[in-house]
């Protein structure tokens, strides 16, 4: 957006919040926009506990009762805006590796550069699941008072012309699976196609969406004025039809 100009006030800030609503992707602000609106709150207060002390019930102690809590509301509603869209802006930039952060000030570059390590993280973890190799420090068990077991040692193998061999108590012998032994991209054959991941994009809600299926059967439930992030072929779907926005990346 234009570079505000003078003092910070409600009318900026309010010129903020109509274009963060209304826009999908985020809005171009000023880089020193929180700290605009902290001062503007600090002054606010500072003002009306004086004039509370003094008077309070004077017309000018209501008043700048009523602004500051317009202010904070609407600054609290631009916030909440901008959070959601850094959140989907992360989670693109963890599957795709890539996304454009212009729009991002300082405050907001830091939330954005931890949510995608912390994505980038569980994408990774997932990509092992996909391999059949075994996720880095197990699964805590989620149930309260219990502790995830670490998983049994595996035995020694025992290395033949045949291959690796265990006894069995009745004399037999039997194929020792090594589930730590994880092979890598290069190890795998030759003819395995990689895994094509789906491209995901993000997109805003135009209007309610009943709760459907998609072919890999994911529930959605879509609702106006929501961001989704959904596969690209079914966010152009519903783009054409009129019933979301693609938002730029």
């Amino acid at each position: 957006m234009e570079k505000e100009k003078g003092k910070m006030s409600y009318d900026l800030i309010y010129q903020v919040y109509q274009k963060e609503r209304q826009g999908a992707a985020l809005t171009q602000m000023d880089r020193d926009f929180y700290e605009r609106v902290s001062a503007l709150i600090k002054g606010l207060s500072d003002e009306y506990d004086a004039e509370s002390k003094t008077n309070p019930s004077s017309t000018k102690c209501m008043i700048l009762y009523d602004e500051l809590k317009k202010i904070r509301t609407l600054f609290h509603e631009i916030y909440e805006y901008r959070i959601r869209k850094i959140v989907l802006m992360a989670l693109t930039g963890a599957s795709e590796g890539t996304v454009d952060t212009k729009s991002l000030v300082d405050l907001e570059a830091s939330v954005f550069d931890q949510l995608k390590a912390i994505l980038k993280k569980s994408y990774d973890e997932v990509g092992l699941v996909e391999t059949g190799c075994p996720v880095p420090g197990g699964v805590p068990s989620r149930a309260m008072g219990t502790e995830a077991k670490p998983a049994p040692a595996v035995a020694a193998r025992q290395t033949t012309d045949a291959g690796p061999k265990a006894a069995l108590a009745d004399g037999k012998v039997a194929e020792v699976v090594n589930v730590q032994s994880c092979p890598t991209e290069a190890a795998r054959p030759a003819a395995e196609a990689p895994v094509k991941k789906k491209k995901v994009v993000t997109v805003q809600i135009l209007e309610d969406i009943p709760k459907f299926a998609a072919e890999g059967g994911e529930v959605y439930t879509l609702k106006k004025k929501d961001y989704a992030s959904l596969p690209q072929p079914m966010a152009e779907r519903l783009e054409k039809q009129g019933k979301a926005r693609i938002m730029p990346t």
